[in-house]
C-alpha cells in the first residue's frame, strides 16, 4: 500500500502522512546506534486525530498549514436517529 503524504501549501515540502483511516502521522528525526547506524524508530512519532495546524519545516518557507482529520465529508452516512429501523 502506498503512503499518502500532505505537503506545504506554499513550497510543496512533504510534511505529514495521511493514514488510511483519515488520521495524521508526523514522524521526525533520526536515531543512530553506537556505531552510527540508523535505527528504524524516529524520536518523534505522533498520531493525530483532529485538526493539525503546523508551520512548514523548511527554513525558508514557514507557511502555516491546516490539515483536518476528515478530508472529505461526503464519505460519511447521515443517520436519522428518529428512525427505529436505521441502525
Amino acid at each position: 500500500m502506498n503512503k499518502i503524504f500532505l505537503h506545504c501549501r506554499k513550497c510543496n515540502k512533504r510534511l505529514i502522512e495521511r493514514l488510511p483511516n483519515g488520521g495524521l502521522r508526523f514522524m521526525f528525526g533520526r536515531r543512530t546506534d553506537a556505531n552510527g547506524e540508523d535505527l528504524n524508530d524516529p524520536p518523534v512519532d505522533i498520531l493525530c486525530y483532529g485538526t493539525v495546524i503546523m508551520k512548514c519545516l523548511s527554513n525558508t518557507c514557514k507557511a502555516t498549514n491546516t490539515f483536518t482529520f476528515f478530508p472529505d465529508g461526503s464519505v460519511f452516512k447521515l443517520v436519522n436517529r428518529k428512525d427505529p429501523n436505521n441502525k
